[in-house]
């Protein structure tokens, strides 16, 4: 056998357990996608959480400023219908926090609930990653000054 022929089937036979691996890789990659996915949902917290969570805060009496509602979650999905179900759940807690989009500024808003009110949350990360971050918070047992000190530090540029 010449020495090209032996060449060009080493390379053949080095390719072979390549093509062999790349089904089970695809399959690994998959799950772990599936497994991630799941415990993000898994980890929302669910809308009876939210509202124990909130009237641990005893807000009663605290005038909200946006005083429309926000949208259905059903509108949207994935990270946007969790994000607008934070929103429906305790309406509240954003009402009370600064959204660092500078949509007060730019856009008139009252507040991060009024970035739920319309669309605009939906293709803004500042917006959801707030109301993720006050949700988890909420759980938790922080209310909306903890809160707002919190995503003032994450957000903020000093």
């Amino acid at each position: 056998m010449s020495k090209r022929k032996k060449t060009k089937a080493r390379k053949r036979a080095a390719k072979r357990p390549l093509k062999g691996l790349l089904i089970p890789a695809v399959g690994a990659l998959l799950i772990i996608g599936a497994a991630t996915g799941y415990y993000a949902f898994a980890r929302q917290p669910t809308p009876a959480q939210l509202q124990a969570a909130v009237d641990n805060c005893s807000l009663e009496g605290v005038q909200r400023a946006e005083k429309r509602s926000p949208l259905s979650p059903s509108l949207f999905k994935g990270r946007a219908h969790m994000a607008y179900a934070v929103a429906m759940g305790m309406p509240e807690v954003l009402d009370q926090l600064y959204c660092y989009c500078r949509c007060k500024e730019n856009m008139s808003h009252k507040s991060l609930l009024s970035c739920y009110t319309d669309t605009h949350a939906a293709n803004c990360n500042i917006c959801m990653d707030e109301a993720w971050m006050a949700a988890q918070m909420t759980v938790k047992g922080s209310c909306p000054a903890e809160i707002q000190q919190a995503i003032d530090r994450h957000f903020g540029s000093g």
